[in-house]
């Protein structure tokens, strides 16, 4: 055992003092001079493993450094992680032997296929270049944010020797490192930009300075075919769209037809289009059928979202007007499970009653039973006192005929009342008024002529006794009359004229009636002048006798 170990250290101390030794040790100092004598373009930031004291290096044994080397070369040029961006943890500990003297940079600024995460999750730079400034540390936990451009996987072919040695390359590898994408320059500084201008874009410029040449009063001589390649841009601009309009209404035929070609692939579009729907609202009045019903055929589907739509719902309301009956069952059959939705909302119902206004009177219950199936747990009370449906309810009345609709019909009536007061469902009760039957007309007025002082000093119920005032007969006129001037001999009308609604009632009955009945009345209110003559309503009923006197 003492024989073995005197022998190892004989042969050591001769390795020690051998040539081969020697030659090893001044390649090592040579490599050591070469390195420090490169000047690179910026400053990589050093690890731990990088700042160790140089001292260190000097107790490293040859063969470790040797073994580094190899393990080093390997892994560069055969990495065992391609699929992570980062390094793993194994890749770390091979390189942990690495010092300042044998690596210029640190191991983990050399990438393996697959680029270092080097950049921290902040708002990147428009590219990926590095400069020797960075504010941030190199840090390989860090997953670089998205971007335009990646760096690509680099793979040096000439070694690392090479790498380290070539003094007319010498930074090539790390360019390649952050080479970007599709040809894209290493640096900001060596390629320039190239931005090309697809024809889409030129297109778009022609037809913009077209139409700042006519805005400036140059368009003698055009005419809609001088526009077709730009008459989506025209279309959409305040002057184009006026300007369309008055070359349309005086072109010819066959012109018409050559812009109407061109116009049919935008009519959704400009639809929508705070300008562009005035084009479309154009072709649906001055189109034939053919092309009315090839407009419906483009709109196919989105004839709901135009209906809710600011623009949208007048050139729904223009096809409407313009088309018969059957245009108009189609549009009504687009948007039958949406009916009530519609009806809700501050567009649409414009369309829905268009629409009950243009379909034939076989379509009545169809359009009935589509707001049955689609209220949603609502009633036709519900929907009278919304502020958007209550105006369809009141096209259903005033169209269709209440035998259609008993179900309506009967739930409106019942809840009379409560309509004559509101804010919106007031105007319902004016239409069922004016539009129902004699019985259903005997309803509403016997309603009034129960509680006629409160409904008369009610800011919205006073508006339908006025309507009713209006509208009705000499005996329906005679009913409201007759009540009021029965109202504890002379008190309910005394409450009426210094009422700031009511006031407004007594002076629509004067003028409503005639004969015996407007005489009586008017010496009733002249009687109370001594009561009332300093307040300010009296003096506006007492003008309204003194002129129907004349």
């Amino acid at each position: 055992m003492h024989t073995d170990t005197a022998t190892c250290v004989k042969e050591f101390e001769d390795f020690l003092n051998s040539k081969q030794f020697e030659e090893g040790c001044y390649l090592i100092e040579e490599k050591k001079d070469e390195l420090s004598g490169i000047d690179y373009p910026f400053d990589l930031p050093i690890n731990d493993i990088q700042s160790l004291p140089s001292s260190h290096y000097d107790k490293i044994p040859a063969e470790e450094r040797d073994l580094s080397w190899g393990v080093f070369e390997r892994e560069l040029l055969h990495p065992m992680n391609t699929c992570e961006r980062t390094p793993c943890i194994h890749n770390n500990l091979v390189f942990s032997c690495c010092q300042t003297p044998i690596l210029p940079l640190c191991p983990q600024a050399i990438s393996p296929p697959v680029p270092p995460n080097i950049f921290p999750k902040e708002p990147t730079l428009p590219d990926f270049w590095v400069t020797g400034h960075s504010p941030t540390s190199l840090n390989t936990c860090w997953t670089p944010p998205i971007s335009p451009f990646s760096a690509e996987s680099v793979t040096l072919d000439n070694g690392l020797d090479s790498f380290l040695t070539n003094d007319n390359h010498q930074n090539l590898g790390l360019e390649k490192i952050f080479t970007l994408k599709n040809g894209a320059a290493q640096s900001p500084t060596k390629q320039e930009c190239h931005f090309a201008v697809g024809g889409q874009k030129l297109s778009k410029q022609k037809s913009a300075k077209l139409l700042e040449r006519c805005r400036n009063g140059k368009f003698e001589g055009l005419d809609l075919d001088d526009i077709k390649a730009h008459i989506y841009t025209f279309a959409t601009d305040q002057f184009g769209s006026r300007f369309i309009q008055q070359m349309y209404d005086s072109a010819s035929k066959e012109k018409k037809a050559s812009a109407f070609t061109c116009l049919l692939p935008h009519i959704f579009t400009l639809s929508c289009d705070p300008f562009g729907n005035y084009i479309v609202q154009k072709l649906f009045a001055s189109g034939d059928e053919l092309q009315r019903g090839q407009m419906l055929e483009v709109l196919h589907g989105q004839i709901l979202e135009l209906s809710l739509d600011a623009y949208g719902c007048r050139v729904m309301q223009k096809a409407l007007e313009t088309g018969d009956s059957e245009e108009a069952s189609y549009i009504a059959n687009e948007i039958k499970d949406d009916i009530v939705k519609c009806m809700m909302d501050q567009h649409g119902n414009h369309v829905i009653q268009r629409i009950i206004v243009r379909i034939s009177f076989n379509d009545y219950e169809t359009i009935l039973a589509r707001i049955e199936k689609n209220k949603n747990g609502l009633s036709y009370v519900d929907l009278s006192l919304h502020q958007y449906a209550c105006r369809v309810i009141q096209s259903i009345v005033k169209i269709m005929p209440s035998y259609l609709r008993p179900a309506m019909t009967e739930e409106l009536y019942n809840h009379i009342d409560g309509l004559i007061s509101h804010e919106y469902g007031n105007y319902v009760a004016q239409k069922m008024f004016v539009h129902g039957n004699f019985v259903e007309r005997r309803k509403i007025l016997k309603c009034f002529r129960n509680n006629l002082l409160f409904y008369s000093c009610n800011k919205y119920a006073s508006n339908v006794i006025e309507f009713c005032l209006k509208n009705g007969t000499e005996s329906e006129r005679k009913v409201l009359i007759d009540t009021i001037l029965k109202e504890s001999t002379e008190k309910g009308l005394r409450l009426m004229i210094a009422d700031q609604f009511g006031n407004y009632v007594i002076q629509q009955m004067i003028s409503s009636s005639c004969g015996k009945l407007r005489s009586r009345l008017i010496s009733t209110v002249m009687s109370l002048q001594n009561q009332l003559g300093n307040q300010s309503y009296y003096k506006n009923v007492y003008n309204k006798c003194t002129a129907s006197r004349k």
